[in-house]
């Protein structure tokens, strides 16, 4: 998730969940260490099986990985990794849920 002059890392304070009829407005605190969501009716899942959907993005998990591969720090707060911390890779977009300012950090990946 490094910046460019191509791409840019916008923050979002939520993310929609969208399972069937029922729709949960999805907040970093959330997301735990080790790569665990609290989802709809307060349950516990794995992130890499997270379907996600906010406009004007649309997301689906296609891998969950360590996020101190792909960082340093925060790229909105400047603030540290935390332990068990991830980023949610999709087709479109990477996800970091960050604890430090309570929001997701999301590079689009598709050229402006």
């Amino acid at each position: 998730m490094n910046r460019n002059s191509e791409y840019k890392i916008v923050g979002k304070k939520y993310l929609i969940e969208l399972f069937g009829d029922d729709v949960k407005e999805l907040r970093v605190g959330d997301f735990l260490p080790d790569m665990i969501y609290i989802g709809i009716n307060g349950v516990a899942n794995n992130v890499e099986k997270l379907k996600l959907a906010t406009i004007p993005y649309k997301f689906s998990t296609l891998a969950v990985v360590d996020a101190t591969l792909a960082l340093n720090q925060c790229p909105l707060c400047e603030g540290s990794i935390s332990k068990g911390a991830y980023v949610i890779v999709t087709e479109s977009h990477n996800i970091f849920p960050c604890w430090n300012c309570e929001e997701f950090a999301i590079l689009n990946l598709e050229p402006p």
